[in-house]
Order: structure tokens, then C-alpha cells, then sequence
């Protein structure tokens, strides 16, 4: 004989839970962290870390506070949980900002041979972060946290996110009164973190949002005025003046798991290239106070140093004024650099404090700075931004020289599908279920420097049944009894693929036609 109760809880979190029903007076202050309390089935149980308990009290619904320290305390209904949940404990003590601890909470049934109407509660840690990098990495919560180190996270281990509760702020009108009221409430539930390596002379990252599910980029910059072992920064490679990675936000179960990789396994998803010949450019996220330099003819991984800016990269050609906002995200045509409006005022003296002493230009490039533009075009996954002149001659870029070509023709093609319960050693001849004939099959490819034709036309196509029984006569006929000089197909595929090495196919047009008698 097996006995359940109707629910079972199931604390996998850190911290040890004390549950006992809503109705409940809660324990005395004094016997708070106690672990002999003298506390009844009926009345609750304690849930230490990584532990189960049945829930023998006939109330369903719970009361949850920390076992081991003071805090607030969360009330769930556990008839009217569906799904997943999650709920924080702030717990009270000398530090501030207070301290929260986020729980999720979900119904899971019971494994267990025979169906029973058990179900278990899980509560879990409802942030987590997986560092799956070589290097240990620092985590604190934003605009909380900035004078704090943050949690450490050892190389490919896992650790719970303690999130800390904002200090409340005091509305200065009523003006701002009147915005509080009538603003978003979960705008203030959501919450940002940054990564910092535990490397000597990195920064902060830009915000993520733990509970925002996808993937996200972030760069880490070395102090500009840092010096590691005498060594000053002009010395050092650029790799090593900002490191990339990746954050995978993903949900398992009722956690939210960020997955933190450096560097990341993927492509960047922007590239910038400046193709000019004697110009150097610089390039910042709009709203930034950081920067990056670009020499001619090179060419440089980039992602957003702060996703809560605006998406737009400022480009500026050095010792010049030209200076352009481009949306990087959306692929564009070749465009000016210059619009009309800044080509009237236009001043070659401006410098800004950004002139390069290495940097020397002739009386010529002020003319060719009005050909100097931009495109945006993708490379796979990965949104490359070009930097270059205009053409001489426009057309010249229409024209598409064939590097290779491919051909063939076949006059006649009979398929014919076997019947698989048949042996050949049983049969001389195995038993034919369909056959399909196939009759002026001809595909042509043309490989130019931009795009990869394909065309493939079917002339006639017969599909006919062969086994006794059948319950239709012909599957498929087409221009049976037509003459070979009439030049319509049953089938035609026209594609036209983008030349890249991504080992993503870009498709850049395709048309499939199917006609029958």
C-alpha cells in the first residue's frame, strides 16, 4: 500500500525555506534558524537546500519565508497555480540595499508507477548563471551594485543571482507623481546585470536583462591609462585592448539560465571595414563615450557597448568633418557619406582633437571625400558594415562576370520504386509499385563574383502505379501525347543564391512554377 499526500514540496534552491499555511500565526523572532523547532506536520515543514517534504496540512494554501534569517514572506495559492510562478523574499538585515532572494515555483507530477493524483511543488532558483568560459567572470546587478564587486563565478561552474532590492525614490513634483501612476508596473521588476572578467584592468559590460530569452553580445574594454608589467598600452595588441562574449538567456524550467561565454562560439553580428585607401575612421554607438579607430584597408569585429543606447553607429573620417549615423542593422545600397545639407559647409580645417600625426592627405582627397559612401550588406548572420568610394563608373558594378559554368542534359529517366516486402532471392525480378519517367531534363549553373544561378526544367513527367489492386489508375501525367517541339515545362526552378562562405544560403531570388494538363 502507498500512501501520497495531495502535494509534495521540493526546495532545489539555496536557501532553506520554512512553510507552514496562510492561516498560520507565524513563529516568534527567537525561533527563527532553529532547526529542532518543535513544528508539527499538520501545522508546515521546513525545507532545507537540495530536500522533500510531503505537505500534510489540509490548507492549500502556503505561506513561504526564510528558515535561517529575517524576511518578508510570499503567500501562493496552490489550487490557483497553473503553470510556473515566481515570488521574492527581501530579507531583512544591516546591509543596504536590501537583499532578494527570486524563487520559481511550478507543479510537476509524480513519477511513479501507477497514476496518482499527487503532484509536486518545485521551488527553484530563478536566475542563474552559467559560466561556461575558461576564466572565472564577476556578476552585480546595475544601478545597485556600482560600487560593489558582484558575485564571482569560477570557470564552468553555476551560481544563483542574488538581486538586490532599489532604494526608493523620492518624487521631486507632481509631475513626476502623475508619471508614476500611469507608467508600466513591471517596468520596475525587470532586472539588469553586467559581467566584468576577473582579468587586472577590465570594465564593466552593458546591462542585460536576466529575463530576456536570447542571445546577447557584450565587450569588455581595458582602462586606457592601465600599464601591465611595464608594458604601456600602445604597445599591446589590439585583441587584447576588449574582449567579446555571449549571453544565451534560456528558460529551464521556471529558472532563467544565462549562459555566459568567452569568447563566444558564433560570429560577431556586425563587422566594420573601412576600404579607403589613406583615411582613418572612427566609430561609436550613439550616445557612448567610447570609441574605436579603424586605419585604412582594415577591417574589425563589433557589438553594441550598451544595448540600452540607440542602435546607431556614429562614423566619423578622421581630419575630416564628415561624420554619418548609420543604421548597421538594416541592409543598405551604397549612399553618399556626405548628405547634401553638411556638403555645403563643408570645412577641411576642422579637426576636433581627432587629427592623426601618421595621417597626411593631398589637395585631391578633399575632392574625393564627396565619392567616399557606405553599404550595409549581410554575410551570413553577421551585418557588415563598408566603408568605401564610389565606382568611377556606376555600371561597372551591374555587370557580373561568370568565373564558372555547368551544364547538362538528360533525354530520358525511368525511376522505378520496389516493393520492400519482396526478396530478390525469392523473385528474379523484384515488384515495381511505382514508375516514373522523366523526359527533357536539362539544369544550367552560372557561378558569378555575386551570385550563384541555378535553373533546373522538366519537360514531361509520367507517374503510374504497377501493383495489381491499385485504387487509381496514373498518379501524375503530363504531355504524354505532345509533340517534341512544344517548348512548355511541367516544371521549372529558377534560384539565385548570394556568393558567401557563410555556411548560411542567402537566398536572393527564386521562383518555382508546376504546371499540368
Amino acid at each position: 500500500v502507498a500512501l501520497f499526500t495531495r502535494y509534495t514540496l521540493q526546495n532545489t534552491s539555496d536557501y532553506p525555506l520554512l512553510c507552514t499555511a496562510s492561516g498560520q500565526k507565524p513563529l516568534p523572532a527567537f525561533e527563527i534558524g532553529k532547526d529542532n523547532i518543535n513544528l508539527p506536520p499538520q501545522n508546515g515543514c521546513i525545507l532545507p537546500s537540495m530536500s522533500m517534504s510531503s505537505w500534510f496540512t489540509k490548507s492549500n494554501k502556503l505561506r513561504i519565508s526564510l528558515h535561517d534569517e529575517k524576511g518578508s514572506e510570499a503567500f501562493i495559492d496552490l489550487e490557483a497555480l497553473s503553470g510556473f510562478t515566481e515570488f521574492f523574499l527581501e530579507i531583512h538585515d544591516d546591509i543596504f540595499p536590501h537583499r532578494m532572494a527570486a524563487f520559481g515555483m511550478s507543479l510537476q507530477p509524480v513519477i511513479y508507477g501507477l497514476h496518482v493524483s499527487s503532484q509536486v511543488v518545485l521551488i527553484v532558483p530563478r536566475y542563474v548563471i552559467s559560466n561556461e568560459s575558461a576564466t572565472a567572470v564577476a556578476v552585480r546587478q546595475c544601478l545597485v551594485q556600482d560600487d560593489i564587486d558582484g558575485l564571482t563565478i569560477e570557470a564552468k561552474q553555476r551560481g544563483t543571482l542574488q538581486t538586490w532590492k532599489p532604494g526608493k525614490k523620492r518624487e521631486g513634483n507632481y509631475f513626476d507623481l502623475f508619471l508614476k501612476k500611469h507608467k508600466n508596473v513591471s517596468e520596475d521588476s525587470l532586472i539588469f546585470i553586467q559581467f566584468c572578467p576577473k582579468e587586472t584592468g577590465y570594465g564593466w559590460s552593458g546591462p542585460i536583462c536576466v529575463s530576456s530569452i536570447g542571445r546577447f553580445f557584450m565587450k569588455f574594454r581595458r582602462s586606457e591609462d592601465m600599464v601591465i608589467d611595464g608594458i604601456n598600452k600602445d604597445t599591446l595588441q589590439d585583441g587584447k585592448l576588449k574582449q567579446f562574449a555571449s549571453v544565451d538567456v534560456v528558460q529551464e524550467n521556471t529558472s532563467f539560465v544565462l549562459h555566459f561565454t568567452k569568447p563566444p562560439k558564433v560570429a560577431l553580428p556586425y563587422r566594420v571595414e573601412n576600404c579607403l585607401n589613406k583615411a582613418s575612421i572612427m566609430y561609436f554607438q550613439k550616445d557612448s563615450d567610447e570609441s574605436d579607430m579603424l586605419g585604412p584597408q582594415e577591417s574589425e569585429q563589433y557589438a553594441w557597448d550598451d544595448s540600452s543606447l540607440p542602435r546607431k553607429l556614429v562614423v566619423r573620417i578622421v581630419d575630416t568633418p564628415a561624420l554619418r549615423e548609420i543604421k548597421i542593422d538594416k541592409i543598405s545600397p551604397w549612399k553618399p557619406f556626405l548628405k547634401m545639407r553638411s556638403r555645403l559647409n563643408l570645412d577641411f580645417s576642422f579637426s576636433n582633437g581627432l587629427s592623426s600625426e601618421k595621417q597626411g592627405f593631398d589637395d585631391s582627397f578633399e575632392l574625393r571625400v564627396f565619392k567616399i559612401g557606405y553599404e550595409v550588406y549581410a554575410d551570413g548572420l553577421t551585418r557588415v558594415l563598408r566603408i568605401c568610394e564610389q565606382a568611377e563608373n556606376p555600371k561597372a558594378e551591374k555587370i557580373q562576370r561568370p568565373i564558372a559554368h555547368a551544364q547538362f542534359r538528360i533525354s530520358y529517366m525511368c525511376i522505378h520504386l520496389l516493393d520492400k516486402g519482396q526478396s530478390d532471392e525469392m523473385l528474379q525480378s523484384p515488384s515495381t509499385i511505382l514508375m516514373a519517367t522523366f523526359q527533357r531534363v536539362s539544369a544550367d549553373s552560372v557561378i558569378t563574383d555575386r551570385h550563384k544561378n541555378m535553373d533546373v526544367a522538366v519537360y514531361s513527367v509520367n507517374v503510374d502505379e504497377k501493383w495489381d489492386g491499385a485504387s487509381f489508375g496514373s498518379v501524375f501525367r503530363m504531355n504524354k501525347l505532345q509533340g517534341d517541339a512544344l517548348n512548355e515545362n511541367i516544371l521549372r526552378i529558377v534560384c539565385v543564391l548570394n556568393s558567401s562562405n557563410s555556411s548560411v544560403k542567402q537566398v536572393h531570388y527564386c521562383s518555382i512554377i508546376l504546371q499540368a494538363d
